[in-house]
């Protein structure tokens, strides 16, 4: 057995015999994306996001979809999945609110459906961002731009301040619970 110290003086550099060095060369060339990669994975969290907004199933698993977005942002598809996603949350709300407008012409049960309505939104806003956390994390902050949670309460304010009939409605509800409220009623 050799002493400690004849083996602090062993050079590094020294290998036992058979030992090989191991080099790591570069790809002679960047793997290159399927061609239809995008379309097919926006295609997949496109009917992901329907699932969400009409309370379905979601066709595959919360995991894989939040994978999928995080494949498109390092491929610098960041941009092009949050424009979308903003246009298609964008027609949703609008679809909802829409819906609201001719429902019933009594303001206690209009309060109720208002409530519902922003409480499915908050939902599938909650729903959305947790699939699309990676694109919320890297991207939006990334480039200032408002966060997912952010953007949907945006489109939401936006839909409802461009009916004010909504509001109008949405008023007299609460000025009457108010009023039955001061009249002794429990509300």
């Amino acid at each position: 057995m050799r002493p400690v110290s004849s083996l602090a003086s062993t050079s590094s550099t020294t290998r036992p015999s058979g030992a090989r060095k191991i080099c790591i060369k570069p790809l002679a060339r960047k793997p290159a994306l399927p061609a239809n990669f995008e379309a097919e994975t926006w295609a997949m969290l496109s009917s992901a996001v329907d699932a969400v907004h009409q309370k379905q199933p979601v066709p595959h698993s919360l995991e894989q979809l939040y994978r999928v977005v995080e494949d498109m942002c390092l491929q610098n598809l960041g941009p092009g999945v949050y424009t979308r996603l903003q246009d298609k949350c964008e027609s949703h709300i609008r679809q909802s609110l829409d819906k609201l407008l001719g429902q019933t012409p009594d303001t206690l049960a209009f309060l109720t459906l208002m409530h519902a309505c922003w409480t499915s939104h908050c939902e599938e806003m909650h729903t959305l961002r947790s699939v699309f956390l990676y694109l919320d994390r890297t991207y939006v902050r990334q480039t200032g731009k408002k966060s997912l949670w952010e953007m949907g309460l945006q489109i939401f304010r936006v839909h409802l301040t461009e009916r004010p009939e909504i509001g109008v409605k949405a008023r007299q509800g609460l000025l009457l619970l108010i009023e039955k409220e001061r009249q002794g009623d429990q509300v």
